[in-house]
């Protein structure tokens, strides 16, 4: 495994991080709690440091899972929790609900402290809102959180509020989907973030399955948080995408979804990628990927010319 700077934090995070809805979020059909135990060790073990939960994941499930696995070497790992949902599905930004999130998430991570929140989901008023991140600064200056950051979602997308985030907000670091065959805005937020150095964390890089090289349908969601499935005509065409990517892995002794991870972790601005990960086999996959050949710049500007024509497959 290696580890890049998130950003202007000081946190040096694993390239693959550990989202923590595949074990949590009942529509991932998540395993029993001894399994899950057993593969965040794992995943420990092969180096990840970094854990991403939040409340909404199963009602706060993903965070204790994260202390029971975490709480005798805290110091070892770095723990990311969010604030923004209430159990109800609705959105809160207030100072009251920011900060009894964030309590009830401590407690079930048994820690005092988190390296990294996220402001989970924020529309872009929330993002205009000074109480919110005086809040924020406010939970930092007390040392309940080390630093603090916008998760975009739930889907790709959502350019206005990264940009605003990145330009107005000055934050560290934002974490948002982005893939091969889904590039846009991610690309555009990497371009904004060199100019601040604001780090990326980046999900969905197999678009829900079709660059992992065999998913289960059933399992193709919108993004790891929304139960919304994948349209059939968006994995018809992803399918047939990634049969003529084969050449960004074929021969290079690496699969599609390492491939998959190594283009992510080419753009100089991400720090780590968080994969989907459900089984013991797909984590020792994706924590190999890191130690997989580069891409040149000759294959990315070939990567991205197949992405202006759409990688050559039929729409619909």
């Amino acid at each position: 495994m290696r580890y890049r700077k998130l950003g202007e934090t000081e946190l040096e995070v694993s390239e693959v991080g550990f989202g923590l809805w595949t074990l949590a979020a009942p529509w991932w059909k998540p395993p029993g709690e001894a399994d899950a135990l057993a593969l965040l060790q794992k995943a420990y073990d092969l180096g990840i440091n970094y854990f991403d939960a939040a409340p909404a994941y199963g009602q706060g499930r993903g965070e204790e899972l994260l202390g029971k696995a975490f709480s005798g070497n805290r110091e070892m790992v770095l723990l990311a929790t969010k604030v923004g949902y209430e159990d109800t599905g609705a959105r809160r930004w207030d100072a009251d609900f920011v900060r009894t999130s964030l309590q009830a998430s401590l407690e079930r991570l048994q820690t005092d402290f988190v390296d990294l929140l996220w402001v989970h989901h924020p529309p872009l008023e929330a993002l205009k809102d000074d109480g919110l991140f005086a809040t924020l600064d406010a939970l930092r200056d007390e040392g309940k959180v080390r630093f603090h950051g916008v998760c975009l979602g739930p889907a790709t997308g959502h350019y206005e509020a990264g940009m605003h985030a990145i330009k107005k907000r000055f934050v560290s670091c934002v974490e948002h989907a982005c893939n091969v065959l889904e590039q846009e805005p991610g690309r555009l937020l990497f371009t904004a973030s060199l100019e601040g150095n604001t780090g990326n964390l980046i999900r969905e890089i197999h678009a829900s399955g079709p660059l992992e090289g065999a998913y289960e349908p059933t399992l193709a969601f919108e993004e790891a948080e929304a139960a919304k499935p994948r349209r059939p005509e968006f994995l018809r065409w992803a399918e047939a995408a990634a049969r003529n990517l084969r050449w960004i892995h074929e021969g290079r002794d690496m699969t599609l979804a390492q491939a998959a991870i190594k283009f992510g972790l080419a753009e100089e601005t991400v720090a780590g990628v968080l994969p989907n990960i459900r089984t013991e086999a797909q984590l020792q996959e994706f924590a190999e990927a890191p130690d997989k050949a580069d891409f040149t710049q000759q294959h990315l500007a070939a990567i991205a010319e197949q992405f202006r024509r759409a990688f050559d497959a039929p729409k619909g």
